[in-house]
């Protein structure tokens, strides 16, 4: 029986950009749900999607900032994913949901800083399917509730104020101690991945695509 990163090898994801294009041309292109609907003045588009016969989109970036150079900076998403420790629908969603930012991380340098990260039993359980790392928006919601064990708190609004870098929430999340001597903020500021701290959507749609496709690829006589 073929594995799923051998499913991966016998599959073909393009990663392609897209510039002067509405949402209306792309959507002719991929399908009505091929993405997340934009304002037809975003012209600048990435698609990651398995090239098959009815094309699977995986990942869709857009913005002004989006160049064609800066896409092919962005490394192949097979490479990537040949790149982690073992390939299941949890290693998919973390490379899917954060695939916009390998062009300035490295997922190598990723998977070895984890390795170091201390053990707290009361929180690993939330963070083992993304190597220790914050990356999921109900990540953090879920540490703040299960550190405050405050039922009054409203974690999306917390979630939201760290995101913006309200200085209201950075002073709250400071008297959040997940041990004696180590507040939220300063865990946040070690777990999360990039620069400004981020949590993110998951992107389920894409993973779940990919991840039945190459379960469908092994299941093939």
């Amino acid at each position: 029986m073929i594995t799923l990163k051998d499913a991966l090898d016998r599959t073909e994801i393009k990663q392609q950009y897209f510039d002067n294009k509405s949402t209306a041309e792309l959507t002719n292109l991929f399908g009505h749900n091929f993405c997340v609907q934009v304002n037809d003045d975003t012209l600048h588009h990435c698609i990651i999607y398995i090239n098959d016969t009815k094309p699977l989109v995986l990942c869709h970036m857009y913005g002004d900032y989006l160049t064609d150079e800066a896409v092919n900076n962005i490394p192949d998403l097979n490479d990537v994913l040949h790149q982690l420790p073992e390939l299941n629908y949890a290693s998919l969603l973390f490379t899917l949901s954060i695939y916009a930012l390998y062009d300035k991380i490295d997922v190598t340098t990723l998977l070895r800083e984890s390795k170091k990260f201390e053990r707290y039993a009361e929180y690993d359980d939330l963070l083992l399917p993304t190597y220790g790392y914050v990356v999921y928006k109900h990540q953090l919601e879920q540490l703040i509730a299960r550190i405050s064990n405050d039922n009054s708190l409203y974690p999306e609004q917390l979630r939201m104020g760290w995101n913006k870098k309200s200085h209201k929430t950075i002073d709250f999340l400071n008297t959040l101690m997940l041990t004696d001597t180590l507040n939220l903020t300063a865990f946040l500021r070690e777990r999360t991945i990039e620069e400004n701290h981020f949590v993110w959507s998951p992107n389920f749609r894409g993973a779940q695509l990919l991840y039945n496709y190459l379960l469908h690829k092994i299941r093939m006589p």
